[in-house]
């Protein structure tokens, strides 16, 4: 993410862009699945022009095949389930 004013437009400077999901996607097809996480700075992906990045994001990578978007609470679950505690 940036704070630079001078590009408004989110997809372009948001470090959330489709083409960086695709790379993400082909590095985990070379090798074992993996896990990306990608974090927003409110301040920063609410300004104008950028509110959109996050929903475009999201779609291009729900749309990949293979793919699943979790949240931290899901994921806690899954872990939870599987792991005893203390262990």
């Amino acid at each position: 993410m940036t704070d630079d004013l001078s590009w408004p437009d989110g997809e372009e400077r948001s470090g959330m862009s489709g083409a960086e999901g695709d790379r993400k996607r082909t590095e985990t097809v070379r090798a074992a699945p993996k896990a990306m996480s990608a974090g927003l700075w409110p301040g920063i992906a609410g300004r104008p022009g950028r509110t959109g990045a996050p929903d475009a994001f999201l779609a291009h990578v729900a749309a990949a095949e293979g793919a699943r978007i979790a949240t931290r609470r899901t994921i806690g679950a899954g872990f939870a389930a599987r792991v005893p505690a203390g262990s």
